[in-house]
């Protein structure tokens, strides 16, 4: 009896998963999540990685983005944190948990960051308020009121509200 019953679980089973009715849920630790340009993605947690030049729109509250592309544009409402390791890309959004970047000529706009770090030259962040800055690259501009620790090693970057 128990050998007709697990051989008719395991019909069920596979005859679901032939018809497509059995739904996965991405693994939140899986690899990224790749956007295509000019489309609307909502994030629910899961992280994102942009590689090809255009302009991509996250929605929601977002893992951690990273960006390895050049000549980037992003509008995202959240995220955990954002990865730039390209160069002119401009970001756009509302809360951001941290920033690295660690490109050249890029520009984020955020209501609040927790942390800022910078490794690359000419940047500019604006944002509202930074909880702490640390800046190792040249001719950087961080907007924004710090209401923590600024480290830099660099030369001729501001750090402050303007």
């Amino acid at each position: 009896m128990r050998r007709i019953a697990a051989g008719l679980i395991l019909s069920a089973v596979t005859v679901a998963a032939l018809s497509g009715c059995i739904f996965v849920r991405p693994n939140m630790t899986s690899p990224s999540t790749v956007p295509t340009n000019g489309s609307l993605q909502v994030c629910d947690g899961v992280d994102f990685t942009v590689t090809g030049i255009g302009l991509y729109t996250l929605q929601g509250d977002c893992g951690v983005v990273t960006v390895t592309g050049n000549d980037i544009t992003i509008n995202a409402e959240e995220a955990e944190a954002i990865v730039i390791k390209g160069d002119r890309v401009t970001i756009e959004m509302g809360s951001l948990g941290r920033l690295d970047l660690e490109g050249n000529d890029n520009q984020l706009d955020a209501d609040d960051i927790g942390g800022v770090n910078i490794a690359g030259d000419r940047n500019t962040v604006d944002a509202d308020t930074s909880m702490a800055v640390t800046i190792e690259g040249n001719d950087n501009l961080v907007d924004s009121k710090v209401t923590g620790e600024v480290v830099q090693s660099g030369e001729r970057n501001l750090v402050g509200r303007r």
